[in-house]
Protein backbone atom coordinates (compact mmCIF):
# COMPACT_ATOMS: atom_id res chain seq x y z
CA UNK A 1 0.00 0.00 0.00
CA UNK A 2 0.69 3.55 -0.35
CA UNK A 3 1.74 6.69 1.86
CA UNK A 4 0.08 9.71 0.86
CA UNK A 5 1.11 13.24 2.41
CA UNK A 6 -1.97 15.34 1.21
CA UNK A 7 -1.00 19.60 0.74
CA UNK A 8 -3.90 22.22 0.99
CA UNK A 9 -4.22 24.93 -1.29
CA UNK A 10 -3.48 28.52 0.28
CA UNK A 11 -6.87 29.12 1.96
CA UNK A 12 -8.16 26.02 3.70
CA UNK A 13 -6.35 23.25 5.86
CA UNK A 14 -5.65 19.91 5.99
CA UNK A 15 -9.23 19.36 7.02
CA UNK A 16 -10.09 19.62 3.37
CA UNK A 17 -8.91 16.13 2.58
CA UNK A 18 -11.10 14.83 5.57
CA UNK A 19 -12.99 12.57 2.68
CA UNK A 20 -10.20 11.82 0.36
CA UNK A 21 -8.34 10.79 3.17
CA UNK A 22 -10.84 8.27 4.63
CA UNK A 23 -11.15 6.61 1.17
CA UNK A 24 -7.67 6.44 1.20
CA UNK A 25 -7.29 4.54 4.70
CA UNK A 26 -10.23 2.36 3.96
CA UNK A 27 -8.20 0.99 0.84
CA UNK A 28 -5.35 0.14 3.09
CA UNK A 29 -3.17 3.43 2.49
CA UNK A 30 -1.63 5.47 5.29
CA UNK A 31 -2.95 9.46 4.64
CA UNK A 32 -1.47 12.65 6.24
CA UNK A 33 -2.94 15.50 5.85
CA UNK A 34 -0.81 18.40 7.85
CA UNK A 35 -2.36 22.04 8.14
CA UNK A 36 0.01 24.53 6.85
CA UNK A 37 1.30 27.01 9.49
CA UNK A 38 -0.85 30.38 9.99
CA UNK A 39 -3.67 28.44 8.03
CA UNK A 40 -7.11 27.00 8.60
CA UNK A 41 -7.12 25.35 12.47
CA UNK A 42 -3.62 26.92 13.13
CA UNK A 43 -4.42 31.08 12.03
CA UNK A 44 -3.84 31.33 15.30
CA UNK A 45 -0.21 31.27 14.08
CA UNK A 46 -0.51 33.52 11.66
CA UNK A 47 2.57 36.37 11.48
CA UNK A 48 4.62 38.06 8.99
CA UNK A 49 7.12 35.90 9.55
CA UNK A 50 5.83 32.86 8.14
CA UNK A 51 6.96 32.00 4.36
CA UNK A 52 7.22 29.64 1.76
CA UNK A 53 9.87 27.93 3.82
CA UNK A 54 7.86 27.88 7.08
CA UNK A 55 5.41 25.73 4.76
CA UNK A 56 8.13 23.61 3.42
CA UNK A 57 9.40 23.02 6.80
CA UNK A 58 5.54 21.72 7.69
CA UNK A 59 5.62 19.45 5.01
CA UNK A 60 9.19 18.08 5.77
CA UNK A 61 8.93 17.79 9.26
CA UNK A 62 6.10 15.55 8.83
CA UNK A 63 7.75 13.26 6.39
CA UNK A 64 10.68 13.21 8.96
CA UNK A 65 8.50 12.99 12.02
CA UNK A 66 6.43 10.35 10.48
CA UNK A 67 8.96 8.49 9.65
CA UNK A 68 7.97 8.23 6.34
CA UNK A 69 9.26 6.64 3.07
CA UNK A 70 8.12 6.46 -0.74
CA UNK A 71 6.01 9.21 0.33
CA UNK A 72 2.99 10.00 -2.75
CA UNK A 73 3.54 13.96 -2.39
CA UNK A 74 0.05 15.97 -3.42
CA UNK A 75 -0.15 19.15 -3.47
CA UNK A 76 -3.57 21.32 -4.51
CA UNK A 77 -3.48 25.08 -6.09
CA UNK A 78 -0.86 26.88 -4.02
CA UNK A 79 0.43 23.22 -2.80
CA UNK A 80 1.69 22.61 -5.67
CA UNK A 81 4.71 25.44 -4.36
CA UNK A 82 5.01 23.95 -1.12
CA UNK A 83 5.48 20.17 -2.69
CA UNK A 84 8.16 21.55 -5.07
CA UNK A 85 10.15 23.02 -2.11
CA UNK A 86 9.58 19.35 -0.23
CA UNK A 87 11.01 17.45 -3.37
CA UNK A 88 13.64 19.14 -3.39
CA UNK A 89 14.84 19.01 0.09
CA UNK A 90 14.30 15.32 0.17
CA UNK A 91 13.54 14.02 -3.03
CA UNK A 92 15.03 10.49 -1.79
CA UNK A 93 12.36 10.10 0.48
CA UNK A 94 9.29 10.37 -2.17
CA UNK A 95 7.92 8.17 -4.95
CA UNK A 96 6.21 10.47 -6.61
CA UNK A 97 4.76 14.51 -6.70
CA UNK A 98 1.04 14.79 -7.77
CA UNK A 99 -0.07 18.42 -8.88
CA UNK A 100 -3.67 18.48 -8.18
CA UNK A 101 -4.93 21.64 -9.90
CA UNK A 102 -1.93 23.57 -8.62
CA UNK A 103 0.87 25.66 -9.40
CA UNK A 104 3.62 23.54 -11.30
CA UNK A 105 6.84 26.22 -10.24
CA UNK A 106 9.52 26.60 -12.35
CA UNK A 107 13.00 27.81 -10.96
CA UNK A 108 12.60 30.85 -9.55
CA UNK A 109 8.59 31.38 -9.94
CA UNK A 110 6.66 32.63 -6.80
CA UNK A 111 2.60 32.28 -6.28
CA UNK A 112 2.92 36.15 -7.36
CA UNK A 113 4.92 35.81 -10.04
CA UNK A 114 2.96 33.09 -11.74
CA UNK A 115 -0.12 34.77 -10.77
CA UNK A 116 1.16 37.67 -12.54
CA UNK A 117 2.29 35.71 -16.07
CA UNK A 118 -0.89 34.14 -16.06
CA UNK A 119 -2.85 37.35 -16.10
CA UNK A 120 -0.75 38.63 -18.62
CA UNK A 121 1.78 36.10 -20.84
CA UNK A 122 3.32 39.39 -21.61
CA UNK A 123 4.39 40.43 -18.22
CA UNK A 124 8.31 41.72 -18.13
CA UNK A 125 10.35 41.12 -14.92
CA UNK A 126 10.01 44.74 -13.84
CA UNK A 127 5.98 43.89 -14.11
CA UNK A 128 6.23 41.03 -11.88
CA UNK A 129 8.54 42.81 -9.71
CA UNK A 130 6.46 46.05 -9.11
CA UNK A 131 2.86 43.54 -8.61
CA UNK A 132 5.25 42.09 -5.86
CA UNK A 133 6.18 45.07 -4.66
CA UNK A 134 2.68 46.16 -4.90
CA UNK A 135 1.40 42.77 -2.91
CA UNK A 136 4.18 42.52 -0.36
CA UNK A 137 2.75 46.74 0.30
CA UNK A 138 -0.65 45.78 0.71
CA UNK A 139 0.19 42.82 3.82
CA UNK A 140 2.04 45.24 5.41
CA UNK A 141 -0.92 47.21 5.83
CA UNK A 142 -3.40 44.60 6.66
CA UNK A 143 -0.79 42.68 8.78
CA UNK A 144 -1.04 39.40 6.82
CA UNK A 145 1.59 37.17 5.84
CA UNK A 146 3.93 37.53 2.51
CA UNK A 147 3.86 33.80 1.94
CA UNK A 148 2.67 33.72 -0.98
CA UNK A 149 5.00 37.00 -2.07
CA UNK A 150 8.04 35.16 -1.39
CA UNK A 151 10.05 34.20 -4.65
CA UNK A 152 11.91 30.84 -3.97
CA UNK A 153 13.88 28.88 -5.84
CA UNK A 154 12.89 26.14 -6.98
CA UNK A 155 14.88 22.71 -8.20
CA UNK A 156 12.89 19.93 -9.74
CA UNK A 157 13.24 16.55 -8.92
Amino acid sequence: MATFVLVHGAWHGGWCWRDVRAILRAGGHEAFTPTLTGLGERSHLLSRDIDMNTHVADVANTIVWEELEDVVLVGHSYGGNVITGVADRMKDRLAHAVYLDAFVPKDGDSSASMAVTIANPDATDADIGAEIKRRLDLTGERGGSRTHYTNMRTVRC
